[in-house]
């Protein structure tokens, strides 16, 4: 219920000021819960802080998806300028071949 009176002023709000309010407002529940459950600040996946491993993974994840990304988009370009198959570049075809998604 006390989340209710912020929601008006989104609307009026810039992008940085409601990121801003949202922060104070998740900050403000979290500090009056104590910890998230299940969740101890310091946590540690095999000896390493939890915040670098969710940051390397999702670093990870994003360089693999662009790179693909970018070998599809490259792919395109060069058939478009020659009439039939087109010869793969080593790095195109890794990150092709690592990528789920294209």
């Amino acid at each position: 219920m006390a989340l209710w009176p912020h929601i008006f002023l989104l609307k009026w709000l810039t992008f940085g000021q409601t990121f801003f309010l949202c922060l104070t407002i998740i900050g403000t529940y979290t500090a009056r819960s104590g910890n998230i459950s299940g969740f101890k600040i310091g946590s540690r996946i095999l000896g390493v802080p939890l915040q670098f491993v969710v940051v390397t993974v999702v670093s990870v994840v994003l360089f693999v998806y662009i790179s693909a990304a970018a070998a599809t988009l490259q792919i395109e370009e060069r058939s478009d300028n020659v009439a039939g198959s087109v010869n793969k570049q080593r790095w195109e075809q890794a990150a092709l071949w690592a990528c789920p998604l294209h």
